[in-house]
């Protein structure tokens, strides 16, 4: 699920393990710890290799593919968190969908 930010009702609909990948300095964290204290955070390299029932992800989407990174590398990272929650991966949008419209991989 792709959304703009973790609401209370969403938070209190996620049951078992919950890990939150991202910055901790935001509503959709604060919203998601009031609900669930044992949260679990843990940085991008972190996740790698977990598992958990629920995983939130909430990084700075805006990268620069011709500085930071290659397409294919952001694709392996964004796989590797979504793929880390058994029953649910939520993504906070912040410019996600953008960059997936604007890199649409037929274009290249």
């Amino acid at each position: 699920m792709i959304t703009d930010t973790i609401t209370e009702e969403t938070a209190r609909k996620l049951s078992g393990s919950i890990a939150y990948v991202g910055d901790t300095n935001t509503e959709a964290f604060n919203t998601l710890k009031s609900v669930h204290p044992e949260v679990k955070v843990l940085s991008v390299k972190e996740v790698q290799g977990q598992e958990f029932d629920n995983v939130v992800i909430n990084i700075d989407w805006n990268y620069d593919f011709n500085q930071n990174a290659s397409y294919l590398e952001f694709l392996r990272k964004l796989y590797t968190m979504i793929s880390r929650g058994r029953t649910n991966s939520i993504i906070i949008d912040n410019n996600l969908t953008h960059i997936i419209q604007g890199n649409d991989i037929s274009n290249r």
